[in-house]
């Protein structure tokens, strides 16, 4: 083998150190592919079809050889070939790939190259370089047909859209080097990933709703095995007092004395209870057997409901019989009981057998001889069935009495029990009966476990072994012969039954009651199941939905193109699309560039402004055809931040009764593109008119003024209405004034105000209440008594809301005025013979009419308590005591005396004492007082007097004559004569002045 020289190692060294980093740069911007090719070539064939359907063969670096060589089957060319390159000297015939790379990297299988070959010219030999499939290198003839290895270098264009529109877009590249056949573009469409958003969100709500729905389920299918489990208890309860209604029977039959031959049994004996109620037990162990199977698959739920339902419909009707069977049973138990039982009762003895009080008699004689022969008794008492012997002799007379029973014969209180077997067919028929009911329940009962595989758990322990239930009901009517014995004994036995019976009726009534709820919760199972399907229904609409947003790829969306520009039509607004563009070189497609991009959203439709406000306006829109995320809002051409992903909006913070154009664009959450803008003008309202205020309130009319908005205001709308909203008045002054006419009387008016801008724009109302002017009262009159005052008056013409009433005394209020609805006013508790004034006035709002008012006094009350308090010659004077409850009174005082017809009268102003004079002395006076007023008196307080007398002694003598004996002597006589005096001067003189007759004895 040649040896390299120096030189020739140098030249190999200095330039493969410098291709070393020129191949390293190259390939860290190289991205190539190696493509192991097994139709056999030349290398030159290999080289040229490389050159054409890819770049060339392949250049191995020590980065690439491992990739490549997990690629080899078997000895395949690469892009290595033997030849010369100046300045290097012949023994370097390895430097360049066929690419034009240097050789840096070499991996030749131990013995090769061979750099000289024996007999070979330099440079006639034509040698090529093969990679072993473990990747070595071998030299070969390039005339040798072998595999070979291509590599070419991914395509990276740039790639653009331009022209982008709400259906359209132009997909431009950049040509790839080499020989390309053509390209092949292909378009995606994207998802409308808020809509899906919102699809999701309700499935999310609808599987919440079946969690729910399926926890409710869970509770009922619980409560239908606590309801089984109670029925379980009461069936077992039922079985043991069935029990024990066997043990009874059969302590019936076992009495040993009968009251009577009954009847052989004609009919069977009845088939066992317990025989053929085995079933109840045994068939509805599958009520329960896999309810996981409820949550598996629920894409099945909406199906196996329907069937759920159709079993629970079923179950209900299986319980129902159920319940209808047990009640039939209860029927055959109670007539059982009847046919068992004894219509009567063991006779009692009520007495006692009589005893004896006598005694036998004795015999006081000899017994006569018989002549013949004593008669043969043939029955139990002795009486001869033949005559007595003739007596030779007298019979023997008894001394004592017969014995006499003192107590009546014993007789029964009761009837003769009737036998209870009497008619064994009729118990047979209704232990038929029981047995056949008995049965039918278990036929129902596993109707019931026939379909329901999933509702709840294994109910396996609904009941214990049916057969329990009752014992062998072979016993009871076994022989009937002794159903009836000893009534005594029976009865307990029978109270025991009854006993039994009894507790099976509450039982089976509680059996009822479980089996009602348990049809419930199956009721709410099925309107859950059914509430599930629903739901299921909607996911699946939701689903079907998302599919549907899953859009279509659009139209040509796979195409061949030969120039370097592709033209999508047709597609979706608003929309994300993916497009690639694959070379195709010798018919291979490389691996493609792609670009995403959007089209652009459509504008919104029917914009329209559905509601204003001063510094508001509500906007609407319809969602355009294809897709929008949000949709964003300017104002006066403005942009701002206002967006939404509604079909409406608010923007506020606008100036009032002003106009504004709105402008409403379609936008995408993930791209700049927006739609062309809907835009619509409208003014805002204008402010409501402030400070309304009302002067002038005249009975018919009043002045409404108010201060004008901010704005431009082109006038007013003024209107007034009554209470009923019926329209007295309406005006559009131009100035922020009106006088409001053609009111009614005394009515509560309501005032508004409309600003009206530009466009008819009217501002919010801006309202005021007030009233017309009332007219007055009229004929205001007043009654009094010494205490009370009632005024009453007509009521004025127009309306009213009241009347404002004040009493006064002395110009001052008594109290505080009153309001009245009814034209009149009592007062209570006043003072007597005071003068009251009354004002009336007509109220209407906060206006009253002008006053109408009267006065007058109350009636005076009399003083009390007169009195003299002094008295001369020629005076007397009189005191007396003010009326309770008065003010300052006024007195009328009089006094006179019959003598000369005297008569004197004094009004006196609040003084209670008043003295007469110029009296003459000795004479009696009348006095009167009265409390007056301008109009009235009270009734008199009257007093009379004496003055003092000024005394006269006037001497009598008078001499008694009588025709009778001693008459004037007698002291009767004096004193009638001075009787008589004493009554003339009484009727001559009176009691109107002092005398006094005194009688003298002169002796």
């Amino acid at each position: 083998m040649t040896m390299f020289s120096l030189q020739d190692k140098i030249c190999i060294l200095v330039p493969w150190a410098l291709m070393m980093m020129i191949m390293m740069m190259m390939h860290v911007e190289a991205q190539p592919e190696f493509f192991p090719l097994p139709n056999k070539m030349t290398w030159n064939e290999a080289r040229n079809h490389c050159q054409v359907c890819y770049k060339e063969l392949v250049t191995l670096t020590p980065s690439n050889a491992p990739v490549v060589a997990q690629k080899l089957t078997s000895v395949s060319w690469i892009g290595l070939r033997k030849h010369p390159h100046p300045p290097c000297p012949p023994s370097m015939p390895w430097s360049r790939w066929a690419n034009g790379d240097f050789l840096t990297y070499q991996n030749w299988y131990p013995g090769w190259p061979v750099l000289k070959s024996p007999g070979v010219v330099p440079g006639t030999e034509d040698l090529c370089v093969a990679t072993l499939n473990f990747g070595a290198w071998v030299e070969k003839d390039c005339s040798e047909l072998l595999p070979y290895i291509c590599y070419d270098e991914r395509f990276s264009s740039q790639v653009g859209m331009t022209a982008v529109t709400t259906s359209s877009a132009n997909f431009t590249w950049q040509p790839m080097a080499g020989n390309i056949d053509h390209y092949h573009v292909e378009t995606r469409g994207g998802i409308n990933q808020a809509t899906i958003s919102t699809n999701l969100t309700a499935i999310d709500t609808n599987l919440t709703a079946n969690g729910t729905n399926l926890t409710t389920i869970d509770t009922n299918l619980t409560s239908i095995g606590t309801n089984l489990a109670a029925i379980s208890t009461n069936l077992t309860a039922i079985g043991a007092h069935l029990t024990e209604i066997g043990t009874n029977l059969k302590a019936i039959g076992a009495h040993p004395t009968p009251f009577g031959t009954y009847p052989t049994v004609n009919g069977t004996n009845p088939t066992p209870i317990g025989t053929h109620s085995m079933t109840i037990g045994t068939h509805p162990t599958t009520i329960g057997t896999n309810p996981t199977s409820i949550g598996t698959n629920p894409a099945t739920i909406g199906t196996h409901s329907t069937t759920i339902s159709t079993h629970s419909t079923a179950i209900g009707t299986h319980l129902t019989a159920i319940g209808t069977d047990l009640a039939s049973i209860a029927t055959d138990l109670a007539a059982i009981a009847t046919d068992l039982a004894p219509t009567g009762n063991d006779p009692t003895v009520t007495g006692t057998d009589p005893p004896e009080t006598g005694t036998d008699p004795t015999a006081t004689g000899t017994d006569p001889t018989a002549t013949e022969t004593d008669p043969t008794a043939t029955g139990t008492d002795p009486a001869a069935t033949g005559t007595d012997p003739p007596a030779t002799g007298t019979d023997p007379t008894a001394t004592g009495t017969d014995p006499t029973a003192t107590g009546t014969d014993p007789t029964a209180t009761g009837t003769n029990p009737t036998a209870t077997g009497t008619n064994p067919t009729t118990i047979c028929i209704n232990l038929m009966t029981l047995c056949t009911d008995l049965t039918t329940i278990g036929a129902n009962l596993t109707a019931t476990s026939t379909n329901p595989t999933t509702i709840g758990t294994n109910p396996t322990t609904i009941g214990p072994n049916p057969t329990t239930i009752g014992t062998n009901p072979t016993t009871i009517g076994t022989n009937p012969t002794t159903i009836g014995t000893n009534p005594t004994t029976i009865c307990p036995n029978l109270t025991e039954i009854g006993g039994n019976l009894t507790a099976i009726g509450t039982n089976l009534t509680a059996i009822g009651t479980n089996l009602m709820a348990i049809g419930t919760n199956l009721t709410d199972i099925d309107t859950n199941l059914t509430a599930i399907g629903a739901n299921l229904k909607a996911i699946g609409t939701n689903l079907k939905a998302i599919g549907t947003n899953v859009l279509a790829i659009g139209t040509n969306p796979t195409a061949i193109v030969t120039n370097l520009t592709y033209d999508l039509s047709n597609l979706t607004a608003g929309t994300r699309y993916s497009i690639q563009v694959f070379p195709v070189k010798c018919g291979r497609i490389l691996i493609p560039q792609a670009a995403t991009f959007y089209t652009k959203p459509r504008e919104v439709q029917n914009l329209n402004v559905t509601k204003v406000t001063e510094t508001s306006v509500f906007l609407s829109w319809n969602k355009p055809s294809g897709h929008a995320d949000f949709y964003q809002i300017k104002v006066d051409g403005v942009e701002s931040s206002k967006t939404t992903n509604l079909t409406w909006s608010e923007v506020v913070d606008l100036k009032p009764g002003i106009s504004h154009t709105f402008f409403v664009l379609s936008r995408l959450r993930n791209d700049s593109l927006r739609s062309e803008a809907a835009n619509i003008s409208a003014y805002t309202k204008p402010q409501k008119v402030s400070n309304l205020r009302v002067s002038k309130n005249r009975p018919n009319s009043l002045l409404l003024r108010w201060t004008p908005p901010e704005g431009n205001i082109i006038g007013y709308r003024v209107q007034a209405v009554n209470d009923s909203n019926d329209k007295l008045f309406e005006g559009n002054p131009p100035g922020p004034e009106v006088t409001v006419t053609g009111l009614p009387i005394g009515t509560r008016i309501t005032l508004s105000v409309v600003a009206i801008a530009f466009s008819a724009v009217e501002s919010d109302n801006a309202t005021i209440v007030s009233y017309t002017a009332p007219a007055p009262i009229t004929n205001l009159t007043l009654e009094t008594t010494d205490s009370t005052l009632n005024a009453t008056w007509n009521q004025p013409t127009g309306s009213y809301s009241s009347f404002n009433v004040t009493l006064q005394l002395d110009g001052m209020d008594v109290e505080t005025p009153a309001n009245v609805t009814k034209p009149e006013k009592n007062y209570e508790k006043l003072k007597n013979g005071v003068n009251y004034t009354v004002i009336v006035r007509t109220v209407s709002g906060h206006l009253q009419s002008p006053p109408l008012e009267s006065s007058k006094f109350t009636l005076p009350l009399p003083p009390t308590d007169a009195k003299v308090v002094s008295t001369g010659k020629d005076r007397i004077t009189f005191k007396w005591t003010a009326p309770d409850n008065t003010r300052t009174p006024k007195y009328l005082v009089n006094i006179s005396s019959s003598i000369g017809n005297y008569k004197q009268s004094y009004k006196l102003d609040n003084i209670t004492e008043h003295m007469f004079e110029d009296l003459t002395s000795g004479t009696k006076y009348l006095f009167q007082v009265q409390a007056v007023t301008d109009t009235a008196k009270s009734s008199p307080v009257s007093l009379s007097h004496f003055t003092e007398a000024d005394e006269r002694e006037i001497s009598l003598s008078m001499l008694c004559s009588s025709s009778e004996p001693l008459l004037c002597a007698k002291n009767s006589t004096e004193e009638s004569v001075f009787s008589q005096l004493e009554a003339h001067f009484r009727q001559k003189l009176g009691d109107n002045f002092f005398w006094k007759l005194e009688k003298q004895d002169i002796s």
